[in-house]
């Protein structure tokens, strides 16, 4: 089994930015998006995209044990963001869309 990808920049990034518009910008759950999928590569988008759902320091979490592997995933995430703000996108993060901001 191949390991999974340690970044937003190791996806395809179309496939990657599709996941994206159908989650934040159709407001598609994760769990509609995964029954979707037809391949477990289509899965790992959908599951990439969802980070993009979570505070800035939750997904810093995720890397304790690799700081330089955060600095690299922060730029890409940073730079993803921007590319879907540029569209008019904007994942709001789960724990403040939950509390209505």
């Amino acid at each position: 089994m191949k390991p999974l990808r340690k970044c937003f920049c190791e996806y395809p990034r179309e496939d990657l930015l599709h996941a994206c518009r159908e989650k934040f910008g159709r407001g598609r759950t994760t769990l509609e998006l995964m029954s979707a999928c037809a391949s477990a590569g289509e899965r790992e988008c959908v599951g990439a995209a969802a980070l993009l759902g979570i505070e800035e320091a939750l997904f810093c979490d995720l890397f304790a044990d690799d700081p330089g592997s955060l600095l690299h995933a922060l730029s890409c995430r940073r730079k993803l963001l921007e590319e879907l703000a540029r569209e008019g996108i904007s994942p709001a993060p789960a724990c403040e869309a939950a509390a209505g901001k």
